[in-house]
């Protein structure tokens, strides 16, 4: 079926001379409604689809530059087929977007090289990669997130690969979609709105979890959270405040390291 598109404006339209004897074509201009209708219905472009799938197959898999007609019945004629040589190779070209959408919501202040080194690395290596390993996940790109023109962009197709494994289709409300582009691409809202839900991987992932990291299930993380906050962190931080300041003081250098490798150990 056809799930997007994109119809250009067209002012002109050319059609065959309908005056008895004559021949040739002629040149009409046309109303508004008929400007932005697709030319094509959708019938025609899911078989000429077929059509260019069954032709790239036939030359070995090249894409190929199809030239085709079509009658007053409906009846698609093939006129030329031949190799498209203007396409350069983009065996590297990254096959994922990256995304404002999710980063400004969490990091969306400007952002220094040196900064976004310590924390984006930190926040890559513990919310992406290690917990896709307690949870099992092998197929979701360990790249999070990257730096632009001093601010931080997501890589929205680890989000995907989240959403199709942790996110039934009726839990996929605004708030979720609004991470993503508008329409039917492949990281349109309305694509991953009906992504399937891969439940037997969110099982599994919640089984691996009371193996490998029992606070972290769902009914526990939050309450744990709460914990470690109430006792170890929010008092660190009273603590590191004071040294802080005590460091600023003194200009000691040797104690801003020690400090900053006391955080780490707490984080």
């Amino acid at each position: 079926r056809v799930i997007d598109k994109r119809i250009g404006k067209k002012k002109f339209a050319i059609f065959s001379k309908e005056t008895n004897g004559d021949s040739g074509i002629e040149q009409k201009l046309l109303s508004e409604q008929k400007s932005t209708e697709s030319s094509l219905s959708d019938k025609i472009i899911i078989k000429l689809a077929r059509i260019g799938s069954k032709i790239e197959n036939i030359f070995g898999g090249k894409p190929q530059d199809i030239e085709w007609a079509i009658d007053q019945d409906d009846r698609i004629y093939l006129l030329q087929s031949r190799p498209i040589t203007s396409m350069s190779p983009q065996k590297n070209r990254e096959k994922k977007m990256w995304s404002r959408g999710y980063s400004d919501d969490y990091w969306n202040d400007p952002v220094s090289p040196l900064f976004f080194e310590l924390l984006g690395e930190n926040l890559t290596k513990i919310v992406n990669i290690e917990l896709n390993s307690i949870l099992g996940y092998e197929n979701i790109d360990n790249k999070l997130l990257k730096l632009y023109n001093g601010h931080v962009y997501f890589n929205l197709n680890v989000l995907k690969l989240k959403v199709e494994n942790e996110i039934p289709k009726m839990l996929r409300n605004e708030d979720l979609l609004n991470y993503f582009p508008d329409g039917y691409g492949y990281y349109g809202k309305e694509t991953i709105k009906n992504l399937p839900f891969h439940i037997k991987n969110r099982v599994i992932a919640e089984i691996r979890v009371m193996f490998y990291d029992p606070d972290g299930s769902i009914t526990k993380t939050a309450v744990k959270y709460d914990e470690w906050t109430n006792m170890i962190f929010n008092p660190f931080c009273i603590n590191f405040d004071l040294k802080f300041k005590k460091i600023e003081d003194t200009s000691d250098g040797l104690a801003l390291f020690s400090l900053a490798e006391d955080l780490n150990r707490a984080m």
